[in-house]
This record gives C-alpha cells, sequence and structure tokens, in this order.
C-alpha cells in the first residue's frame, strides 16, 4: 500500500478516536498531537525540483469542460474537502510565484480550442477535455509536444508514467494525463461487489482473492454463476430477478478485453507501433464474453449506458461493471454493503490488474498558440505537484467518503485500481469509427452481434489502417 494511502488511513483512524473520546479529549491532547506527528510524518514529501520565480501577478489560465470542472477547480472555500483542497492548492502555487491560477470553463472545451487556434490566440496555458476527444482533435493541428515544455517531469508520480508513455510516438507527446485533474481518476474502470449477498452464498472474501491474484474470469465464474435466482417468480430473466454479474453492451465489452491485457497497438523498439488487435488470445476473450452475455442466465448484459451500476444500485447482482465516480452517484449513500474491486484478469499469469480510463476522462494538452512555455511548464508542475500532495487524498476522503474510511480493504483496492491503470495509442488516437477509425470499440458491437471477431475485423482493417497512418503521420511532421 502507497505511504499516500496509508497516512490517510492513519489520519482516518486518528479521527475516528477523537470522535469517539467526546468531551473527554482534554486529558489526551498530548497523545492526539503525537498521533498527529506520527501521521505527517508516514507521507513521503517529493520536491517538483522547480526554481524560485517572480511572475508579478501574471495569468495561468486553464481550459476545463464544464463536467469536470468539481474536481479541477475550486473559486471559494466551502467547507467541502475536495474543494477547498482544490482552493488552497491554487492559492499556494499562486503565492510560491506571485502568479495567479484562473480557470475558464466551458460546456464544449473542443470547440473553444478550435476558434482560440484559429484565432491565433494565447489565452490558455494549459487545456483540458476528455482523452478520446482529444485523440480524435490530433488531426486539427491544435497542440504541442508536451515534452518541448520546460520543467515539466514526466518521471515523476502525478503524471501517471504507464498512460504518458504509452501516448508517447517517437519522443512526441501530445496528450497526457496529470494529477493536476483528479477526473481523470474519477473515470476508471473497476467493479463493485455485494458483500451481503457474498456472505449469502457462503463466498470467500473478495479481498483476499483479488490480494492473492486469484480474481481472475475462471474465478469470477465460480463465484457469479450460480447467483441467479427467478425472485419475483414469473419465470422471466428481469431486473426483478437476482443475478451474478451486470454489465452493458455500450462500453463494458472492449474495456473487458484491455482488462485481459489485450492491446489495440504494440509498441516497438524504434517507438512506433504495430497493429495487435487481431490474435487469437482477442478471439478466445470475445467467445468467453459473447457466451457469458449470451448464454448464461446468471449474467445480465443490457444495450444500456451504466447498465452494471443501475442493477447494482437495485441490490440485485453480486457484481456490477462500473467506474470509480459511480461510488459518488449513490453508492455511498446506498444501505449496500459493497466493495470497490479491479477488474478480474484473463488468468493468473496475467500477473498484475489492468485498469482503463474512460473514454471521456480528463486529459491535458498545450495549445500550438500558447506563448510563454516557461511559465506554462512551471506553473502545471507545481499546480501537478500540490494536487498529488493534497488534493488526491481529500478525493479518496471527499468522494470515496466515509464507508470507506471504516474499510481499509476498500482503500487498498482503490490504490489498487489506480496503479494499474493503463491506455492504449490506439484507443485515445484511435477515434470512432464514424471518423474513419474505430478498432477499440468495435468489440462492443461484436460481443452483442453474433461474436465473430474475424469477420468483423477483415471487413473494417483497410480503413483503420489508412486512418492509423495519418495518425502517425501527425506525429512524424510535427515541427513545433
Amino acid at each position: 500500500m502507497s505511504k499516500r494511502i496509508t497516512s490517510f488511513l492513519l489520519l482516518c483512524a486518528l479521527l475516528t478516536s477523537l470522535a469517539a473520546c467526546g468531551e473527554a479529549q482534554t486529558e489526551t491532547t498530548a497523545d492526539t498531537d503525537a498521533a498527529a506527528e506520527t501521521v505527517v510524518e508516514t507521507e513521503e514529501v517529493i520536491s517538483d525540483d522547480l526554481p524560485e520565480r517572480d511572475f508579478e501577478g501574471k495569468v495561468f489560465t486553464s481550459l476545463i469542460p464544464s463536467w469536470t470542472a468539481g474536481l479541477m477547480a475550486a473559486e471559494e472555500l466551502n467547507g467541502e474537502v475536495l474543494n477547498d483542497a482544490l482552493y488552497n492548492r491554487d492559492r499556494t502555487v499562486e503565492e510560491r510565484f506571485n502568479a495567479q491560477v484562473v480557470s475558464h470553463i466551458v460546456d464544449d472545451a473542443g470547440t473553444e480550442m478550435k476558434n482560440v487556434v484559429a484565432a491565433g490566440d494565447d489565452l490558455y496555458q494549459i487545456a483540458s477535455d476528455g482523452i478520446v476527444s482529444l485523440g480524435i482533435n490530433l488531426m486539427q493541428d491544435w497542440y504541442l509536444n508536451a515534452r518541448e515544455i520546460p520543467y515539466l517531469n514526466f518521471e515523476q508520480p502525478w503524471y501517471p508514467s504507464a498512460v504518458t508513455n504509452e501516448l508517447t510516438y517517437k519522443d512526441v507527446t501530445f496528450i497526457f494525463i496529470s494529477d493536476y485533474s483528479i477526473a481523470s481518476m474519477d473515470m476508471t474502470d473497476c467493479m463493485f461487489w455485494n458483500r451481503d449477498l457474498a456472505e449469502e452464498y457462503a463466498l470467500e472474501d473478495i479481498y483476499d482473492v483479488v490480494r492473492e491474484g486469484k480474481w481472475t474470469k475462471d474465478k469470477l465464474e465460480e463465484m457469479c454463476l450460480g447467483a441467479y435466482q427467478d425472485v419475483n417468480g414469473d419465470g422471466i430473466r428481469d431486473e426483478g430477478d437476482r443475478y451474478g454479474v451486470a454489465l452493458d453492451f455500450k462500453g463494458d465489452p472492449s474495456t473487458i478485453t484491455f482488462s485481459f491485457g489485450h492491446r489495440v497497438l504494440q509498441r516497438q523498439d524504434d517507438g512506433t507501433f504495430k497493429d495487435v488487435f487481431y490474435d487469437e488470445a482477442l478471439v478466445a476473450q470475445v467467445e468467453w464474453m459473447y457466451n457469458m452475455t449470451h448464454n448464461e442466465d446468471a449474467v445480465n448484459c443490457q444495450d444500456a449506458w451504466n447498465h452494471g451500476y443501475n442493477m447494482f444500485m437495485l441490490g440485485n447482482t453480486l457484481a456490477g461493471y462500473a467506474r470509480i465516480n459511480m461510488v459518488s452517484w449513490g453508492m455511498r449513500d446506498s444501505d449496500i454493503d459493497y466493495a470497490i474491486i479491479p477488474r478480474p484478469m484473463y488468468d493468473e499469469a496475467q500477473g498484475r490488474y489492468i485498469s482503463t480510463l474512460a473514454g471521456s476522462a480528463d486529459a491535458m494538452v498545450f495549445l500550438k498558440t500558447l506563448g510563454d512555455r516557461e511559465f506554462a511548464g512551471i506553473m502545471l508542475e507545481a499546480l501537478a505537484a500540490e494536487s498529488y500532495r493534497e488534493c488526491v487524498t481529500a478525493y479518496y476522503d471527499n468522494v470515496l467518503s466515509y464507508k470507506l474510511v471504516r474499510d481499509e480493504g476498500n482503500m487498498e483496492m482503490v490504490e489498487l485500481i489506480m496503479d494499474g491503470r493503463m491506455y492504449d495509442f490506439g484507443y485515445v488516437y484511435g477515434a470512432f469509427e464514424s471518423h474513419g477509425g474505430g478498432a477499440s470499440f468495435w468489440i462492443n458491437d461484436i460481443v452483442k452481434g453474433n461474436g465473430d471477431v474475424t469477420s468483423y475485423y477483415q471487413q473494417r482493417k483497410s480503413n483503420w489502417e489508412n486512418y492509423m497512418a495519418k495518425v502517425y503521420e501527425k506525429f512524424e511532421t510535427y515541427e513545433g
């Protein structure tokens, strides 16, 4: 478990102890202070290695889509843990560099970027949007290579290295993720597990299964496929019955293949990518998913967004495919005794749990109209580092809420999920089929349809390869 999460759990234990003591705190003040010092000492403070600068009130402006604003910026203090951490982060960096941090929140970040670049305006020091939308807009030539921005250190922990490295082509990185936006954490895939139902079925502890590296597709079958019950007695499999697993055809099949270790593109030694979408492993994965979603009574899969979450909230499924952000939709206020766990591996040989980020997960770019690159680099690095130190822990506290404070196992699982975050270059830059690409999203239609990967791929392979050739060309011809 990371030092950040360990310190958070210690702090929660301290606060719980204080609450239990009530008015009898006077006699334990010294012990409390000592405990607080212990908590602080568990957190390793990592320097951002930035130079001293006085920017004389210069304004650092972020372009932020409205749907992520609450996880990236705060206009004032309101007593909520995450909001106040975001607000204080900005003020800390402002004071450090004698600058101003301003957020410009819009409903359509893509259109705003288009207008700004077309006008040649230097309005934003950093811009963010959904990561797949940013990938599609690569074709518009709006972005700078982030590796040209001074003082950015992608080796620091406030940049998820697996994501950043995966989105780099021949040392050019247009799109990246940093802890400056907590929204990228919020959109990470996971599963919810109903511990009440698990106890009723006398199933082994799910935390132990995950910890021991045994949470695989076969283990999911073993634990879940006997769970179906026709609760309402109408002889029809409907939402009133009980299931082992719930998911949707809209996006889950594609992301399940990623959690199984599948890739659309594979990095080569020269920094390029090879198309590895179609292979025997994918055929086997799709065959398994098709059988599960079409032939197993205990699996409820519908062509509706967030179906796994919705069924889970009804208390009608042992496991539901979901995302971390859904905890704040209603999970934390529900009466369900739930666990948050990684999505299963294909088999134990896979060796690690892999978590994908939803296509709408927040990511960042520098626009080509950016003027003062040194200012932008120093400020972003400082904001991301301060977020890593203060806002990430506040995110766990505020968004995942009090139920997880009492459950160290859930906190451990969430950290495991975050450590397993990844992205495929083809997922981000491959676009939708309507834009000429699409391979990353084909699995959803294949599993919903007849499960025939081979025919589907052969019919679309040429268009996909042509589209990706254009993507590679954008990287190879980039001149800054």
